[in-house]
């Protein structure tokens, strides 16, 4: 959980920054996830309690597990607090598995990509800093990092380690992160009969819809068209 909670506070192609507060939230919510313990409202009835006794980890399909979320929560009660009871929680577990299925891949796959000029070093940060900068790519090609990248995790999808669906979401956020990424993008949109608001994108999903926390702590999914218009800069 503390490799958890730092990533929730720092800035990656996968994920935006969040503030303490909103962190100790989600890593709360998470620990009743993934412990079994499953996740209680005050607003559902006595009893009523979501995934308790199926603990949810990294390899699961999170994806639908957010969507039982969502038809959980129509059937009980909506979360008034904006998503942070189930829905903040479980996209942070799956920015989380791919933010790990990029930087922490097997050991043995790992050092076939370490560059030759690269310090003798397990920490693939201290590599990246310590290695020269590279051109940027023509457009509509992939940096060798990402090839790299893309064929690792096909490898632990052939021996096993993943399922399809997770090969398949990972592979997608890798292709997401070598073109010109919109995640950590500011956006400003008017709602109507409620005001301008400020937001922030946090994934791009393969479908091309980008999912947008918003400055009054609601998440919205948008087109990325629809998000060109609003973006700030």
């Amino acid at each position: 959980m503390e490799e958890c909670y730092d990533f929730l506070g720092t800035t990656t192609p996968y994920h935006k920054e969040i503030s303490p507060d909103n962190r100790k939230t989600v890593i709360r919510q998470i620990t009743k996830l993934v412990t079994g313990v499953g996740v209680d409202y005050h607003r559902w009835p006595a009893g009523v309690v979501f995934r308790k006794g199926e603990p949810v980890t990294l390899q699961d399909d999170l994806v639908q597990i957010k969507e039982d979320a969502k038809d959980f929560e129509a059937q009980h009660g909506r979360d008034l607090g904006n998503g942070w009871l189930l829905n903040h929680p479980l996209q942070k577990m799956i920015l989380f598995r791919d933010h790990l299925a990029a930087t922490k891949l097997p050991g043995k796959a790992r050092k076939k990509t370490k560059a030759a000029t690269a310090p003798s070093s397990d920490d693939d940060e201290e590599e990246a800093a310590a290695a020269p900068p590279e051109a940027k790519p023509a457009k509509g090609t992939l940096t060798p990092e990402t090839v790299r990248a893309i064929r690792e995790v096909k490898k632990r999808f052939d021996e096993g380690e993943i399922d399809e669906a997770t090969y398949k979401e990972t592979k997608a956020g890798l292709l997401n992160k070598s073109a010109p990424s919109l995640v950590g993008r500011a956006v400003r949109k008017r709602f109507p009969g409620s005001g301008w608001f400020d937001g922030i994108i946090e994934s791009v999903a393969e479908d091309g819809r980008c999912e947008i926390a918003w400055s009054d702590g609601a998440v919205t999914s948008m087109k990325v068209s629809a998000v060109a218009k609003i973006l700030k800069d």
